[in-house]
């Protein structure tokens, strides 16, 4: 069913949006940014009349996207100004200011006709960065520009959500996950700042759809667009680029029937990686990112350490946070302990009262975001684990590998972060945006489970609060 009277608020919204560019707070309300959010709505078009999708679907589409769109430009104007208010200078956190002024240095050299590298500050993960200058170089250097286009690629991750779950389940699935996408609040707030995660997401959901593509109908620009996709995603998280090409490519074998399709997509496929593995030799990560491996890039207790002491010098001490603890543990002796940092991940932000005074843009944007949370927690997290089990029991082979990627990443960010980083469980929003809709259209089936789901919750804050003030 088509959503009613979107296009009438949408263009409401945008006029309410417009006034609000010309008040030009800090100067960063300017015509480059009107037409960056022009070019954005002209993208969604053009991208959703290019989906094999009938009218009404992409009728359907591009109300939802625009619909998403322009609360996301509401709430990047109302974050702006509301970190200026409190004395900020337009930023949450240390990693999106330094995004931005890194993205303007290297947006300077390019028009200076100078060589800049920006591969040593982020340690390999520069490709946010060399996005964020090519904008700042085609329009201007202002972070407002940048989180448009953070929101455009979230809105862009609607679509292939919708896409994916009409291969894999049917239109009423794909309907709900993609209003879940839309407007989950995490993930519309994520969208509205600075950071690198929801271009993560798209990037992941996106090669998930061109490994469908590529196994449904082999076709060469499918094959192009998976590469190009891998490359840019390791070049912004690479840590999840070995994830992607090892579950793809085994879904693509293990999916096909013994056929001469079969065969050539095994030929092409093996052709396209050595070629990515060449790409990757020639931009230092060593061939297919071995590099990472031999250089000890993946070596999770190396990581942890780091992520302790910067629990230390930010939270006061050692005692000041589970997660602390938690991380302390050596986690591959004591292999029991990994349910708990696999909760917290889930359930990040936790508790759901944590509200902090607000005296700093940082607290302002983790109090929205603990309330972001709630719909979460109290609702869509019981629908997803339900969702999960019923994909697992009825839709295994075509939901595989959608199972298998969100699982190994949860459980990478898991061992890395013990759920203390809330940003990281952005890039798997879609994925569990999916399995929460097939969760919500079967809930007659599981209803009665929810007051005893509530139980555990309960339970579970209760024991929280005992280990973190009574015993540890």
């Amino acid at each position: 069913m088509r959503i009613k009277y979107i296009r009438f608020i949408v263009i409401l919204n945008f006029i309410l949006i417009l006034i609000l560019m010309f008040i030009n707070i800090s100067n960063c309300f300017s015509f480059y940014l009107i037409l960056v959010i022009g070019i954005s709505i002209l993208i969604l078009k053009i991208v959703i009349n290019k989906q094999k999708l009938r009218n009404i679907e992409k009728s359907y589409l591009l109300d939802l996207s625009l619909y998403s769109f322009t609360i996301k430009l509401f709430l990047i104007t109302f974050l702006y100004i509301g970190f200026l208010g409190l004395g900020g200078d337009g930023f949450a956190f240390f990693d999106d200011r330094n995004y931005h002024y890194w993205a303007i240095e290297l947006s300077s050299s390019w028009k200076a006709g100078k060589s800049l590298s920006m591969w040593a500050p982020m340690e390999g993960n520069p490709g946010y960065i060399y996005l964020c200058a090519f904008i700042y170089y085609l329009f201007e250097p202002n972070t407002l520009i940048a989180r448009c286009f953070n929101s455009l690629i979230s809105t862009l991750a609607i679509i292939y959500v919708y896409r994916i779950s009409i291969k894999l389940f049917d239109t009423k699935t794909a309907k709900v996950a993609s209003l879940l996408t839309a407007f989950f609040p995490p993930f519309l707030l994520w969208s509205s700042v600075q950071f690198k995660d929801v271009v993560v997401a798209f990037l992941i959901i996106y090669i998930i759809f061109q490994t469908l593509e590529i196994q449904q109908n082999l076709k060469l620009h499918s094959i192009f667009k998976y590469i190009i996709s891998l490359i840019i995603l390791l070049t912004i998280r690479k840590q999840y680029f070995p994830i992607m090409v090892a579950l793809s490519l085994f879904y693509l074998v293990i999916s096909q029937k013994f056929s001469f399709k079969r065969y050539a997509i095994g030929l092409i496929m093996l052709i396209s990686i050595i070629f990515t593995g060449f790409i990757t030799k020639g931009m230092g990560y060593g061939f297919l990112g071995s590099n990472l491996i031999i250089k000890g890039q993946f070596n999770v207790v190396d990581i942890r350490e780091s992520y302790l002491k910067l629990i230390e010098e930010i939270r006061g001490g050692p005692r000041s946070s589970l997660i602390y603890l938690i991380l302390k543990e050596n986690i591959f002796k004591k292999f029991y302990l990994i349910p708990i940092p696999l909760i917290f991940s889930i359930l990040n932000p936790f508790p759901p009262w944590n509200i902090k005074p607000l005296k700093t843009p940082t607290t302002l944007f983790t109090n929205i975001g603990v309330i972001a949370n709630w719909a979460w927690i109290f609702y869509l997290l019981v629908c997803f684990i339900f969702g999960f089990y019923y994909s697992v029991k009825y839709n295994f082979k075509k939901s595989f590998l959608l199972l298998s990627t969100s699982l190994v990443i949860l459980l990478g960010i898991s061992l890395k972060y013990a759920g203390g980083v809330q940003r990281q469980f952005i890039p798997l929003v879609p994925f569990f945006m999916i399995f929460s809709s097939i969760g919500i259209i079967n809930f007659p089936k599981w209803k009665k489970f929810y007051p005893f789901y509530i139980f555990i919750l309960g339970t579970g804050f209760v024991l929280y609060l005992t280990l973190k003030w009574f015993v540890l």
